[in-house]
């Protein structure tokens, strides 16, 4: 009891996590209900106050039921919904899901979807597994879908009816079961990303017919295809044309692919669309005002569509004009002309009748005046201007007087003062200015005088003026040197030089003596060349300051000093022995050891029977010469009675080097067919032995219908196995093969001879 009560609770809690509310955000009452993980029950998806939100993939688990309730929102976040079970969806709305059917031919799902909004994601896209379901799609809206719709082997009759395709990929089908795609539109659809375009593709029916009626076709690419086996009905569409031969260029089947036995029956056609069949239904977004509404004028609000990009507008009513309270200034009133003043629009500035009132004229208020002297000070005017109206002045000359008031030095130029006067309505105005306009007197200098430091690290230079002995200029600089060495036999020196900023400073150099220094021979002998085995070296006593020498002295050559030597050879290279100089390197008696490349097993696959196999193990080397076992040894695997793999390692010694391995495999015996039953669409296959006794652990049952190149395959650990949901009245061929899983290897044994059996 406490064992079922903990798996109830458990699928309890993982029911409930899989959509817990949480709101969207701070500032929105919306809630968002995350889906995700397995559904391991029955689960009705009802929520309309927010939408559920798919945070990773979505499995619905065999046996279960998802129903999804009108009005319901789910955010897909390109994740998938993986529908093992059953999934039933009514008036909701799917944003970037992708739904993908899974299961068997022995266990199919099943996928529901009526009058609901499909827009972005998949639509039981190919997953490279089978995906058999039973599929009802009924009166819903397909907006940009990706890729393709793959349609794989419906579980029974499959209904495709009332929707209406936008900007989607083509649906591709392959049936054993009637499928019916009626009365449904296909508008602007997009090409698969290998560049084809069509709309329906069918690539297999066997037993079964396509039925493609009373659907309205607006592209004029290619419509419908014929692929391999398939075969399809197409009469009674709407084409968007009245032209046969139209229609006929956007099919592809025999007519036009020799390969296809097959032809698309396609007229009679219709003129004009299956009233049953949906209108053109834009995916429009909110539209933008592409003509602003005036007081006077209508506007403009055109609406793209998000999938094809087709456009519709709407009329904005004119706004009517909207009267400001206050007066607006139309024109200022001057100092002797009046002004006006009207109430306006205050969206497009429009005066309303009547509202126009007259300003009285200002008057004149003047300014005090401005003075312009001329650029010598010796003449000025005197302008007023009105407060009122700038353009209105009143200009007057002046009366000049003038004043020394700054003496000219040596250096700095002399100051004069220009006074201007000027009356206006009895009221004296006066303005001065101020103009350095009397030259400098300048310097002048008597010689240069140059002084050095003691150190001859600093040059001072300088000059004094003969007006004035307190005008000195003076520039005292940091020195540059470069020294020429004294060496062991010849004097040296260094030279000072001194270079002013100042332009009218001369550079100067002076240059101080230094003693040559003499010789001083090292009591240590120097090498100056190297004895060899072959050639005699010198010594010397050196000059540590400048290298001369004295005493050279002759050294003898030593003669080589030859030791053995061995360079291993491997599976790659050759190897040599050879005798080599210790101290040179020279290289003597040369001899060469050839690679060890052509190694192996006297048998590499053998058929089982029980017995311990040994195959015989060669190694030689790249002349062909066996080499001794002195040079290597190897290991043996162990058993080696068994199905599988076995390997032998050779590791090299003496004169080579590595390892390499040598293997052999034991493979099943061939299994024979003992007898075939056939049965009611079945049959009952029986081979000779067991698995075992072929030395595997699987017997594989390949079947086909005759007819056909497409083998299926059943497996058992028995030597008998029923294979069932076959065709009845039909023959089947029958072979049976045995295998072992060893590791990540399978181990295959030859098939048996082919059998036909017919099926009752």
């Amino acid at each position: 009891m406490n064992k079922i009560m903990t798996m109830v609770l458990s699928v309890m809690i993982m029911i409930t996590m899989l959509y817990t509310p949480v709101y969207a955000s701070d500032n929105s009452t919306e809630q968002t209900y995350e889906l995700s993980g397995i559904i391991a029950e029955d689960t009705v998806l009802d929520k309309t106050d927010g939408k559920y939100v798919i945070t990773s993939d979505v499995s619905i688990k065999n046996g279960s039921t998802v129903t999804i309730k009108p009005g319901v929102t789910v955010e897909g976040n390109n994740f998938r919904i993986r529908v093992y079970g059953k999934i039933d969806i009514n008036e909701a709305n799917f944003n970037n899901v992708q739904l993908e059917a899974d299961n068997t031919g022995s266990d199919p799902c099943t996928i529901t979807m009526n009058k609901s909004t499909y827009i972005g994601g998949r639509l039981l896209y190919p997953t490279g597994y089978s995906a058999h379901v039973y599929l009802n799609l009924t009166n819903n809206r397909f907006y940009n879908l990706e890729g393709y719709s793959y349609i794989w082997y419906p579980a029974d009759v499959a209904y495709i009816t009332g929707n209406y395709f936008e900007n989607c990929g083509a649906l591709s089908i392959g049936s054993e079961e009637d499928v019916y795609v009626t009365n449904n539109t296909f508008y602007h659809m997009h090409a698969l990303s290998n560049g084809d375009k069509y709309i329906i593709e069918d690539w297999a029916q066997y037993y079964s017919n396509l039925y493609v009626e009373k659907n309205s076709f607006y592209d004029d690419s290619l419509v419908l295809k014929l692929s391999s086996d398939g075969k399809m009905i197409a009469k009674n569409n709407f084409w968007n044309t009245t032209s046969s031969s139209s229609i006929s260029s956007r099919i592809s089947d025999g007519n036009t692919n020799l390969n296809l036995k097959e032809t698309i029956e396609y007229e009679p056609f219709l003129t004009e669309p299956d009233p049953n069949s949906p209108n053109i239904e834009h995916l429009y977004n909110d539209g933008e005002i592409t003509v602003q509404p005036t007081c006077l004028e209508d506007g403009e609000k055109t609406y793209t569509c998000l999938s094809c990009g087709e456009t519709k507008t709407e009329t904005i009513p004119a706004l009517g004009h909207k009267w400001r309270e206050d007066y607006t200034v139309d024109k200022e009133p001057s100092c002797t002309e009046v002004g006006s003043k009207s109430i306006h629009c205050s969206v497009c500035n429009a005066i309303k009748e009547g509202t126009t009132v007259e300003i009285p004229a200002l008057g004149h208020a003047w300014s005090d005046p401005i003075f312009d002297f001329s650029s010598d000070g010796k003449t000025a005017t005197a302008t007023r201007i009105c407060i009122n109206n700038s353009i209105h002045k009143d200009t007057k000359d002046t009366t000049i007087t003038s004043q020394v008031t700054k003496e000219p030095t040596c250096e700095e130029n002399g100051e004069t003062t220009y006074t201007a006067k000027v009356t206006f309505d009895g009221k004296e105005y006066s303005d001065t200015k101020k103009l350095v306009d009397i030259a400098a007197i300048g310097h002048k200098w008597g010689d240069v005088s140059y002084v050095w430091s003691d150190d001859n690290s600093k040059c001072t230079a300088t000059r004094i003026c003969q007006n004035d002995n307190s005008h000195k200029q003076a520039e005292t600089v940091g020195t540059t040197s470069e020294t020429t060495k004294a060496t062991c036999e010849t004097a040296g020196k260094t030279i000072y030089t001194a270079n002013f900023g100042n332009e009218v400073f001369k550079t100067q150099n002076k240059t101080v003596k230094i003693e040559a220094i003499g010789h001083d021979f090292s009591d240590e002998w120097t090498i100056d060349r190297e004895a060899t085995c072959t050639e005699n070296g010198i010594k010397s006593h050196h000059c540590s300051r400048c290298d001369a020498k004295s005493d050279v002295t002759e050294i003898l050559a030593f003669g080589h000093s030859y030791v053995p030597g061995t360079i291993k050879a491997t599976v790659t290279t050759d190897g040599k022995h050879f005798d080599k100089c210790e101290r040179c390197g020279n290289v003597i008696n040369l001899i060469s050891i050839p690679m060890a490349s052509n190694i192996g097993l006297s048998d590499t696959q053998y058929i089982w029977d029980g017995k311990v196999k040994t195959p015989t193990l060669y190694v030689n080397d790249s002349t062909g010469r066996n080499i001794s076992t002195a040079n290597y040894s190897f290991t043996e695997p162990s058993g080696r009675n068994n199905v599988g793999k076995y390997t032998y390692t050779i590791s090299f010694r003496g004169d080579f080097s590595g390892t390499i391995n040598q293997s052999f495999a034991i493979y099943p015996a061939k299994a024979a067919i003992k007898s075939i039953k056939a049965g009611k669409k079945s049959i009952t296959v029986t081979a000779k032995k067991k698995p075992a006794k072929y030395g595997a652990k699987y017997m594989q049952i390949a079947y086909k219908l005759k007819g056909t190149n497409k083998w299926k395959y059943k497996t058992t650990t028995k030597n008998k196995k029923v294979v069932k949901k076959l065709k009845a009245k039909k023959y089947y061929y029958v072979k049976v093969r045995t295998y072992k899983k060893v590791g990540n290897e399978t181990y295959y044994g030859a098939w048996s001879k082919q059998k036909r059996v017919k099926v009752k």
